[in-house]
C-alpha cells in the first residue's frame, strides 16, 4: 500500500491531498506557509485537541484566499 501511494503521489498529474497536523509556533507555521508546494496553513488556538479542530481543504480555484465556510450547521 506504501509503495502504491508513494508512487501516486510522484505523478505530476496527481490530483491528491496531503494533510498533515503539526504543533508550532507562529514562526514555524509561517515558515511552513512559505515552504513551496504548500497551499495553505490553518491555525489553531493554543491547547486545541485533535477531537476540536475543524479543518476545511482548500478547493482548487482557491488560489490567494480562502474563507472559512459558514459556521451555520447543527451542533451535534
Amino acid at each position: 500500500m506504501a509503495a502504491a501511494e508513494r508512487r501516486a503521489l510522484a505523478d505530476p498529474g496527481c490530483a491528491c491531498v496531503v494533510a498533515l497536523v503539526v504543533t508550532a509556533d507562529r514562526a514555524g507555521l509561517e515558515a511552513l506557509a512559505a515552504r513551496p508546494g504548500v497551499r495553505g496553513v490553518q491555525a489553531a488556538p493554543a491547547g486545541t485537541g485533535a477531537p476540536e479542530l475543524a479543518l476545511s481543504p482548500l478547493l482548487p480555484e482557491q488560489t490567494t484566499t480562502a474563507s472559512p465556510p459558514p459556521d451555520d450547521g447543527p451542533v451535534p
